[in-house]
């Protein structure tokens, strides 16, 4: 589990800048986070 930011954690959907309420149910992401239970720094989702 990592926590996610609205300003601090960088999300992208399809390789394009977008807000948090972007990510879907279903969509697949990679998270970028220093250890489990911390603030993600970076989601990648397709």
């Amino acid at each position: 589990m990592a926590k996610v930011s609205g300003s601090r954690t960088k999300i992208k959907v399809k390789g394009k800048k977008a807000k948090r309420k972007a990510i879907k149910l279903g969509m697949m992401c990679q998270f970028t986070y220093p250890s489990p239970g911390k603030e993600a720094a970076r989601i990648d989702c397709k």
